[in-house]
């Protein structure tokens, strides 16, 4: 009967269901430093709110979760050649097609009432890659509207389909935060360390 126990007690945990007596921990998330939209304020909140072990607070919490961005890398990792606008021929020089945007953050849990270090600190890292249309590429940017004769902007008939580059990092960011922020929230779980008293 034991052995039978264990798995239906872990399955109802890993599923969001309590069990009497074990009431999840309150956690407050102040401002993350360097958040300067709250994007990443908000996952967190979203994350804590999503488990069985912890319950988000505005304020007051048991725990408090500081957090801060301590690194912001953007590099290109794919190219591609450059055609020429009017015979479209493969040019010698490369134009970048593809970013990838790292995001790391320093995380660690405190006590809120003693301030007393629960987690941490830890640095946790997200990346994401992204593509996006070069803006010095004529080809790119513009298309020959075979009624008119004449050049006219693609992206805005692409129906976001293509994007400049600054535009397409700035959409990278809200993927890479959920990521960091499910990836804090599963440290915090599978540290084991429940104890709030």
């Amino acid at each position: 009967m034991k052995r039978l126990l264990f798995p239906i007690f872990f399955l109802m945990a890993a599923c969001g269901y309590q069990v009497d007596g074990l009431e999840p921990i309150t956690v407050s998330v102040p401002y993350v430093v360097g958040d300067h939209e709250g994007e990443l304020t908000e996952a967190l909140a979203f994350a804590l709110s999503r488990t069985a072990n912890y319950r988000y607070v505005e304020g007051g919490g048991e725990w408090t979760l500081h957090a801060k961005i301590v690194g912001d890398r953007n590099d290109r990792i794919g190219y591609r050649y450059d055609r020429d606008p009017k015979s479209e021929k493969l040019r010698d020089n490369v134009i970048g097609i593809e970013n990838r945007k790292d995001i790391t953050v320093e995380v660690k849990v405190v006590k809120t009432s003693t301030g007393e270090p629960v987690l941490g600190p830890q640095k946790i890292k997200a990346s994401i890659d992204y593509d996006y249309d070069d803006p010095n590429s004529l080809l790119d940017l513009s298309v020959v509207n075979p009624f008119l004769g004449s050049r006219q902007p693609s992206i805005d008939f692409s129906l976001g389909q293509l994007d400049s580059v600054s535009a397409a990092g700035e959409d990278a960011i809200y993927p890479i935060y959920r990521l960091l922020a499910k990836r804090i929230v599963d440290g915090m779980i599978a540290s084991g360390d429940f104890d709030v008293d």
